[in-house]
C-alpha cells in the first residue's frame, strides 16, 4: 500500500482538528449552560422564589370549565386532587373538625408567595395556635383570575360540596379590571371571555422531549418570563380577554353600574353562606395605591371596599382588615402594588384571624 502524501496527511490532520474543536466548543457550551442552569437554581435558593410563579401565567395548570370558565387541573400549579390548592383532605368532613374555605383570585392563591406563605395557610397556623383543642383545617379555594361573580359560582359548585363552616372572602383587582373597562356589562363578557378547550391546552402546553426539558430548566423559566413577547402570548391574560393590556383599566373613574354589580355579587355570597348556615367573613382588599398605574384604579379599590364594609355592617357578618389593608409600606406588597409578599400575606391572615375570633366564629370547645 502506497503512503500517504503529505498533502493528504495535512488534510487528515486539519479534518481531525477540526472535529476536535467543535467537540471542545460543545462541551464547553454544555458546561456552560450547565454552569448557568446551577445558578440559576442557586438564586432562587438563595431569594426563596417559587418557581410556581413564574409559570403560573401559563396555560399548562389550567383547564376549561363550564360554569367556572376555568379551573387547575388537578395535580398541578400546587394543586390537590381535587383541584384545591394545598395538601389533601377528607371528604366527607370528620365529625367535629371546623373546616374554613377561603375565597378570592390571586391574592388568596398567594401568586408569588412560596409554598405555606398564602393567607389561608397562615391562618391555619395562627387558628390552631388560637384554639388549641380543636381540630381547625383552612382550605385556599382561590384560584388566580377569580371574581365575585365566579367566586358565587365557585361556592356553589365546589365549596358547597366539602362542607366548610366558615368562608372568607376577599375580591379586589379582577373585579376592578371590568368596572373600569368601557362598555361595561353586567355579567363582565365585555372583558372576559370564554376560555379554549382542554385540547388547545395540551396542545400549547407542548409534549414530548423538548418540552418536558424546557419544563424542567430553571434557567429557560426564567428567560421564558422576562420574554415580554413570549409572556405575551402564552399569558393568562391572553386567554381570558379580548382586551389588550394596554387597554387595561383606562376608565378616568369606577362606573355606578359595575360599583353596583359587585355589591350584588357580593351580597349574593353573603346570602347563598347563610341559607346553608356557614358562617362568613369579608375581607377588604389590599393595595398600595402609590403603586397603581392609574388614580382610577385606586378609587376603584375605595369604592369596592367601601361596599364590602357596608354589606359586611348590613347583615353583621364580621369583617376583616376594616381600611388596615389600604398601606403604603413597601414590604407589604410586590411590585403591582395588589399582590401581597409574605409579610402582607402573614397581615392579611392575622386580620381574618382576628375577625374570627371576635366574631366568636369558633369556639375554645
Amino acid at each position: 500500500m502506497a503512503d500517504k502524501t503529505p498533502t493528504q496527511s495535512g488534510s487528515s490532520r486539519r479534518r481531525w482538528s477540526l472535529k476536535k474543536k467543535i467537540v471542545i466548543i460543545l462541551i464547553i457550551g454544555i458546561a456552560f449552560l450547565l454552569f448557568l442552569e446551577i445558578s440559576a437554581r442557586v438564586l432562587d435558593r438563595i431569594s426563596g422564589v417559587d418557581p410556581s410563579a413564574r409559570t403560573i401565567i401559563f396555560i399548562k395548570e389550567y383547564r376549561s370549565h363550564p360554569y367556572l370558565n376555568v379551573r387547575f387541573r388537578p395535580g398541578t400549579g400546587g394543586s390537590n386532587s381535587k383541584g384545591f390548592k394545598g395538601k389533601e383532605f377528607e371528604t366527607p368532613k370528620p365529625k367535629g373538625r371546623i373546616r374554613v374555605a377561603c375565597l378570592g383570585g390571586s391574592t388568596t392563591w398567594g401568586f408569588g408567595l412560596k409554598e405555606n406563605e398564602d393567607y389561608p395557610s397562615l391562618l391555619g397556623e395562627i387558628l390552631k395556635q388560637k384554639f388549641p383543642g380543636r381540630d381547625i383545617e383552612v382550605i385556599n379555594a382561590g384560584v388566580p383570575t377569580y371574581h365575585s361573580l365566579v367566586s358565587l359560582v365557585n361556592l356553589q359548585c365546589r365549596v358547597l360540596p366539602i362542607e366548610p363552616d366558615i368562608i372568607c372572602v376577599s375580591h379586589g383587582a379582577n373585579d376592578m379590571w371590568p368596572i373600569m373597562a368601557p362598555g361595561f356589562k353586567t355579567d363582565y363578557t365585555h372583558f372576559y371571555k370564554d376560555f379554549p378547550g382542554d385540547n388547545v391546552f395540551c396542545a400549547a402546553s407542548g409534549e414530548g422531549v423538548p418540552a418536558k426539558l424546557f419544563g424542567w430548566s430553571r434557567l429557560f423559566q426564567i428567560l421564558r418570563y422576562k420574554c415580554m413577547d413570549f409572556r405575551r402570548k402564552q399569558d393568562m391574560a391572553h386567554y381570558i380577554t379580548p382586551v389588550p393590556r394596554s387597554k387595561w383599566a383606562r376608565e378616568p373613574a369606577p362606573g355606578k353600574d359595575g360599583i353596583e354589580t359587585f355589591r350584588r355579587n357580593m351580597q349574593s355570597i353573603v346570602a347563598v353562606a347563610r341559607e346553608h348556615n356557614i358562617k362568613i367573613v369579608l375581607g377588604n382588599f389590599p393595595f398600595r395605591k402609590s403603586a397603581l398605574p392609574t388614580g382610577g384604579q385606586g378609587e376603584c379599590y375605595e369604592k369596592m371596599n367601601e361596599v364590602v364594609t357596608q354589606i359586611a355592617s348590613s347583615h353583621g357578618t364580621p369583617l376583616a382588615g376594616a381600611r388596615t389593608f389600604v398601606s403604603e409600606e413597601k414590604a407589604r406588597f410586590q411590585s403591582d402594588g395588589v399582590h401581597l409578599t409574605a409579610e402582607g400575606s402573614r397581615k392579611q391572615a392575622e386580620a381574618f384571624a382576628e375577625a374570627i375570633v371576635k366574631g366568636k366564629l369558633i369556639t375554645q370547645n
